[in-house]
């Protein structure tokens, strides 16, 4: 309850509150010696309080167990950031450094500088003990003159504790981070974060609109693709009915006609001039429709060729017979 108070005071955000009072539960029943702590930290000029965890771990040391003070610090935006751990000596100790602690006391595990968000303040802990384990981070401060110690045990004893002063565990002092150096970082991951968050939302509109653009050509092509299936049925339909036409019509001996033939009615020049008139207009109306044809490709240029010269022949014919039914009947003026 006390640790759900503090987290509530924080500026964290409201999934990341939830998240960090669900993983203290954790850590404080396997560890109850840690306290939870809130601490403020000045950042761009700003005041912000960070949940801490301070207090000892238990760690066995060439088989004694030892109460190592430790902190545990959560940053804004938790777990997508790592905590910062450190060991915090009290003034009758000294920092022993080693690859898994810094001489000013920040640890340097590989699960901090390989932090993810799946993994948790339990497991740090766990890893701080194993690593302190084979190196012990701290010792007592010898007497001026004397050697450094090591904090020893006698065999049989409670397990000795490394005691925090009256004044209680000291903030880190302002050599364990540099807040210019801090803040410079954090400002420029914001801004390379602002950034790269609206570069994504641009290309996330660049897609839609092409993705928009990409679904209305698809269906115009559907639609000019049917179109043209139609339009080609058409035209080999009209194709078929011009061969048709051309094969029964090349049965047919015009040499061998007579205007005569073609007269009745009280005016049959005139009316066998307009037949003949209409049907040279259908064969021009045909030969349009063949060159058609060739331009969408759906004839070979000697299948035009052949049709074209089929066809004038019997326009010619038709023309001649015109000429004659006109003289015959008095028809030009």
């Amino acid at each position: 309850l006390v640790a759900d108070n503090l987290i509530n005071t924080c500026q964290y955000e409201q999934n990341s509150k939830l998240y960090l009072k669900n993983e203290i539960k954790q850590v404080l029943a396997n560890f109850p010696s840690l306290v939870p702590k809130v601490t403020p930290f000045n950042i761009s000029g700003t005041t912000y309080n960070l949940f801490s965890l301070d207090g000892t771990i238990p760690v066995n040391y060439k088989q004694q167990t030892y109460n190592v003070p430790v902190r545990i610090t959560y940053p804004n935006h938790y777990p997508h950031y790592s905590p910062t751990a450190w060991v915090t000596p009290t003034q009758d100790m000294v920092v022993k450094p080693s690859e898994f602690v810094r001489e000013d006391g920040v640890c340097t595990l590989d699960v901090l500088r390989n932090w993810r968000p799946n993994l948790s303040t339990f497991q740090l802990v766990e890893q701080m003990r194993s690593a302190f384990s084979a190196k012990m981070p701290v010792f007592k401060r010898p007497p001026q003159g004397s050697q450094p110690q090591t904090f020893h045990q006698t065999p049989g004893s409670q397990p000795q504790t490394f005691h925090q002063s009256s004044r209680g565990f000291s903030q880190p002092s302002s050599s364990m981070f540099d807040r210019k150096k801090l803040e410079k970082v954090y400002n420029k991951v914001v801004s390379e974060l602002h950034s790269e968050i609206q570069s994504l939302e641009e290309e996330e509109k660049t897609l839609d609109s092409r993705q928009e653009y990409i679904a209305e050509t698809i269906e115009k092509v559907s639609q000019e693709l049917n179109n043209s299936e139609s339009k080609q049925s058409q035209i080999l339909i009209t194709v078929e009915k011009v061969n048709n036409w051309i094969q029964n019509s090349e049965e047919i001996n015009y040499e061998s006609l007579r205007a005569e033939d073609y007269l009745e009615f009280s005016n049959p020049y005139l009316k066998q001039y307009m037949k003949l008139k209409a049907e040279e207009e259908a064969y021009e109306e045909i030969i349009g429709h063949v060159v058609k044809a060739y331009n969408e490709e759906l004839i070979s240029t000697n299948e035009m060729q052949k049709q074209i010269k089929t066809i004038s022949n019997q326009q010619f014919m038709k023309l001649r017979l015109m000429d004659k039914v006109a003289h015959v009947g008095n028809l030009i003026n």
